[in-house]
């Protein structure tokens, strides 16, 4: 190794070492720490506007692609709206166990023949929790206790699994699963393992945000889980997908989409591949 470069890490570590004896000086480094994660968040990912983060995007690039869709964490589905929108002809399942919103979703959807409403969160295996739902359909409410806002109420759903529900319904394929369940996302992706293994799901999207902490989900733990099974991640932005610097970056924490499928496919979205970041 180079002796400039071991110099200057072993005057690198020097300064740590330094800076840690005094308490004043470590307080004001945890301030500053904590105002650079909101701007590593920003750079990211700019927005949780679904037209300015990607997904619509990504929706307008793949949807003639599809034909079997599933939305977990469908909430007042606005997502397969749009997906609707841009091809009509897809089958799309939506599960949502919140009652308030499965109530929205059947207003919506209940003269849409190819879509298939089923009040039920997925999870990594057939049980049943308490959700913490919240007024007015919530955009967070959660299975992971304490993401949820003070006026949430507990109730108990039913959850199954990715691979179940394909066993169930028959499916052969997912084309697109969408996933955003407000920290439960690694859960879902873990009920989907064997059809992961046998590139049954073509394209995964996911949500990525503060609430993994308490649910003890990281993101490296997700990365490890596609490249097992011969799948490529890249972060979601704007303006299409990157691949993302995990030793850079690590686990930030903050709102941020991402999106897999396996290697042998990713030429079909070349065209919104932009770089590393």
């Amino acid at each position: 190794m180079n002796k400039k470069i071991i110099n200057y890490r072993a005057f690198i570590n020097a300064c740590h070492h330094y800076f840690a004896k005094s308490p004043r000086l470590v307080r004001i480094f945890v301030l500053i720490r904590n105002q650079c994660y909101p701007i590593i968040s920003y750079y990211l990912a700019n927005s949780s506007d679904f037209f300015k983060n990607g997904e619509s995007l990504m929706i307008d690039f793949l949807a003639k692609e599809c034909v079997i869709v599933v939305d977990v964490g469908a909430n007042k589905g606005m997502w397969t709206e749009y997906f609707l929108n841009k091809n009509s002809f897809i089958q799309i399942f939506l599960f949502e166990p919140s009652i308030n919103a499965f109530s929205v979703l059947k207003t919506k959807f209940n003269t849409t023949n190819n879509v298939t409403l089923i009040n039920k969160g997925l999870a990594d295996k057939k049980s049943q929790n308490i959700f913490f739902e919240e007024p007015e359909c919530g955009e967070t409410s959660s299975l992971v206790p304490g993401v949820s806002n003070n006026h949430s109420k507990q109730i108990h759903v039913e959850l199954t699994t990715v691979d179940l529900i394909m066993e169930e319904y028959g499916l052969t394929k997912i084309d697109y699963l969408k996933i955003d369940v407000e920290g439960y996302d690694l859960f879902v992706l873990k009920g989907a393992e064997e059809n992961l293994k046998s590139k049954k799901i073509k394209f995964v999207q996911f949500e990525y945000n503060s609430s993994w902490t308490m649910a003890g989900s990281t993101l490296i733990q997700a990365f490890m889980l596609f490249g097992k099974y011969g799948y490529k991640t890249f972060l979601l932005r704007w303006d299409g997908l990157y691949e993302f610097n995990y030793a850079l970056y690590g686990e930030y924490y903050s709102y941020s989409n991402f999106f897999a499928l396996p290697e042998e496919s990713v030429a079909i979205i070349k065209p919104l591949i932009k770089g590393t970041i």
